[in-house]
């Protein structure tokens, strides 16, 4: 897989590698592509449970934001097709919630600079999450206390060195 995405193919090779994986254990067949989506696609809806838990969201606000994410056509189709979009979803989702953490202070930056690499190695465009993320925790940053400002350095730090990672894991990026 790796030789014919570097070859043939621009995208981001993660999800792919994933799939491979994947398809060792689960078989070559036309339902091992959209079964792996719909496991990535439970996760995310987990994930996204997390983040409204962690936002102080209403349990009501909590179970209808999942049930809409979940029951959307977008995401009924991206379980469908055996594409990248299943696991981007679920890397932004964790993003923001490892952004939300480390701006509370008790974030865990190497899980956020992983998020971060991750992404990259998913799809191109996450980087613009990822840059809003940035300025997000750059304007705290800015805003806060002398010790405000050294508890989101790391994180600002995570989200811009893990990704240069991405490079030495996978040269054809670029």
């Amino acid at each position: 897989i790796y030789t014919d995405l570097v070859e043939n193919d621009i995208h981001p090779p993660l999800y792919f590698w994933i799939l491979h994986v994947w398809m060792v254990f689960a078989g070559v067949n036309l339902w091992s592509g959209p079964v792996l989506n719909a496991i990535l696609i439970l996760f995310s809806g987990f994930c996204l449970w997390r983040l409204l838990k962690l936002i102080h969201c209403q349990p009501v606000a909590v179970f209808f934001g999942v049930a809409f994410y979940m029951m959307s056509a977008t995401t009924q189709q991206m379980t469908i097709a055996t594409r990248q979009y299943t696991l981007l979803g679920l890397l932004t989702i964790l993003l923001l919630t490892f952004s939300i953490r480390s701006i509370q202070g008790d974030g865990n930056y190497i899980s956020l600079g992983i998020v971060a690499m991750l992404g990259f190695l998913t799809q191109f465009q996450f980087g613009l999450t990822l840059f809003f993320c940035f300025i997000a925790i750059a304007v705290l940053l800015i805003r806060r206390n002398r010790d405000g400002r050294l508890r989101l350095l790391p994180g600002l730090v995570s989200m811009t060195v893990f990704p240069c990672l991405a490079l030495i894991i996978w040269p054809g990026m670029l």
